[in-house]
């Protein structure tokens, strides 16, 4: 087995454990004699829509594929954004913010594959921050699309490319896979992450 390979299992096999140990700490935690609290009930499904995520992410890395990237109009971009971001809210304990600032004749979206680029590089992100929300806020002209994570201090260092002796999840795999099928550029700017997308 060659060593990306080897890597790739290991970064899946990682991920499923922990989403197992997530699930197994929610059943242990829960009265045995009581239906799940909404909390709880909340959280589960939280983890098992992040998990089914990964899963899928882990199959498109290990086939060498990618979902489509069709040009979505922004309204319907951004909501499906925020249904795919509101997982991550409930396992993080945040509030994801999705705003749009630019031009509404540029509010067109590459689809899946950037919502599945910014879900990942949010999931990287969420466990340092520290406020009670992150908030992502969109721009596009007709020369870009531009992403700004806020706040976020630092690039973490499972999306810096150059890290290669660094073990990485699946998410930062993604991020890594995604962001370089778009020619995205990802840079700690202003106490913010500034992504920057060429449009196509």
């Amino acid at each position: 087995m060659d060593h990306a390979s080897e890597a790739l299992m290991r970064s899946s096999i990682h991920d499923l454990a922990n989403i197992l140990s997530g699930i197994q700490g929610i059943l242990e935690l829960s009265d045995p004699d009581r239906p799940l609290t909404p909390r709880d009930r909340a959280r589960l499904d939280a983890i098992l829509t992040d998990g089914m995520a990964t899963l899928e992410r882990s199959r498109y890395l290990a086939m060498g594929t990618l979902p489509e990237s069709a040009i979505e109009s922004g309204a319907d971009w951004r909501r499906q954004l925020k249904d795919q971001l509101q997982p991550l809210s409930v396992v993080f304990r945040s509030r994801i913010d999705v705003n749009y600032e630019g031009d509404p004749a540029q509010d067109r979206w590459p689809g899946e594959l950037l919502r599945g680029y910014i879900a990942a590089v949010s999931r990287q992100i969420l466990p340092y921050v520290q406020s009670a929300a992150l908030v992502i806020f969109c721009e596009a002209d007709a020369k870009e699309w531009r992403l700004r994570w806020t706040p976020a201090s630092n690039l973490p260092e499972s999306l810096q490319p150059e890290a290669t002796n660094r073990p990485r999840d699946i998410s930062a795999r993604w991020a890594l896979r995604t962001g370089a099928a778009l020619g995205i550029t990802l840079v700690a700017q202003d106490e913010c992450l500034l992504a920057r997308i060429p449009r196509f």
